[in-house]
């Protein structure tokens, strides 16, 4: 899709961001980042050469899960095979993610995809699975070869939406995504019967307060359901290096989500959708892993005094066990954190004045001052800013 002189900026701002991150050594192949024996889920995340959109661009302004030399097809293949061999049980559902897209074929190739998927097959005959991927390598041909070595009823296909306002996926999480696109990829789901489509969520987008932010989860839900999609997932954001989202933490007001943000979501969801909605990144993994650099600074919080009850509680949701009743609970249970979770000192300038002295203060600091002075007026037009003699006249998301 055409880049406006925005996001072009903050593909430079993100991109100068990722210098100095290491690359993620070839002896660590895979990892196991979600286990669930309560429902039966598995997700195995494989090394590949890493993300389009993170590497001939900037990328996501929230996560980084890395970039490494190119394996080799037979490489990719003997990876998911060790991993299934370190599952401790038979899941109902395997999770195959790659570090960007599972469908694009410039980061698994065809023929490793296939082999993998016939590798899963017949490793875990009882296994369903879900294809974590962007919505623009979803295609006729590979949901076709997918369908032809799975069946439609044992193929899921995972998809980022992250929100459903275009503004926020273009100038806040630089988002290389339209809605059109996913809409585009879920009609091409639809066309094969039985094919179910999960998109995942964040809460806590970076630039936006957390009214805004809670509003946009909420919205994305319903568009999601609105538009066909079986399952969602909320992701409150993890603040992780090499990130804008972490530029943002040590530099401006904003501040990124608590455990509470994620509750004050799920209390403000239809109770009949709650069967469909997820969470995820809520506590560190307990799973034991070497470094990466998608490894979290600063996960979602609460105090000392009630984190460990609510995460419980949050875990008892993921594991679907009575989400009604946990949601009350969630809802009525006493911290005082809980009521002074917005911090002081929260920036309550409309989100275009907002993002326009972020990037600002972000390009003269990464970048210079002669790209600053090159690009601020059309960026300034483009975030809705018109500037005065002494006064900003902003818009608001």
């Amino acid at each position: 899709m055409p880049r406006s002189a925005a996001a072009e900026l903050l593909d430079m701002i993100t991109a100068r961001l990722r210098r100095g991150c290491p690359t993620i050594p070839a002896g660590l192949n895979y990892r196991l980042v979600a286990l669930s024996h309560a429902r039966g889920l598995a997700q195995i995340w494989f090394r590949t050469r890493g993300c389009r959109y993170r590497i001939h661009g900037g990328g996501c302004t929230v996560c980084d899960y890395g970039v490494s030399d190119e394996s080799t097809p037979q490489g990719l293949v003997q990876s998911v095979d060790a991993a299934i061999s370190k599952l401790p049980f038979e899941p109902r559902t395997l999770v195959l993610s790659a570090s960007g897209s599972f469908l694009d074929p410039w980061e698994v190739p065809t023929d490793a995809r296939t082999e993998i998927l016939r590798l899963v097959v017949q490793r875990l005959p009882a296994t369903d699975f879900v294809l974590e991927t962007h919505a623009s390598t979803v295609t006729s041909e590979s949901l076709g070869d997918c369908l032809a070595l799975l069946g439609s009823q044992r193929l899921g296909i995972e998809l980022g939406l992250e929100c459903a306002d275009p503004a926020v996926l273009r100038f806040c999480l630089n988002k290389r995504l339209t809605l059109s696109s996913f809409r585009r990829a879920l009609s091409l789901v639809a066309s094969f019967t039985g094919v179910r489509v999960t998109a995942n969520i964040l809460v806590g987008i970076p630039f936006l307060s957390m009214t805004e932010s809670t509003q946009c989860a909420l919205d994305a839900v319903r568009w999601a359901f609105l538009h066909g999609v079986d399952r969602c997932v909320l992701f409150p954001v993890n603040i992780r290096p090499y990130t804008l989202a972490h530029w943002l933490y040590s530099r401006t007001p904003w501040s990124p989500p608590t455990l509470w943000d994620l509750v004050d979501v799920l209390a403000r969801l239809p109770v009949s959708v709650l069967d469909r909605v997820d969470v995820a990144w809520y506590a560190p993994s307990r799973q034991a892993a070497p470094p990466l650099s998608a490894e979290v600074i600063l996960a979602p919080r609460t105090c000392p005094r009630c984190y460990d009850g609510v995460v419980t509680l949050l875990t008892r949701y993921a594991d679907g066990l009575s989400r009604p009743a946990v949601c009350v609970e969630l809802a009525d249970f006493d911290c005082d954190c809980k009521a002074q979770q917005a911090p002081a000192g929260r920036d309550p300038r409309p989100l275009g004045c907002r993002l326009l002295k972020a990037y600002e203060q972000a390009t003269l600091e990464l970048l210079g001052p002669e790209v600053w002075q090159n690009e601020k007026d059309l960026v300034a037009r483009e975030l809705g800013v018109l500037k005065t003699s002494k006064n900003a006249l902003c818009w608001a998301i």
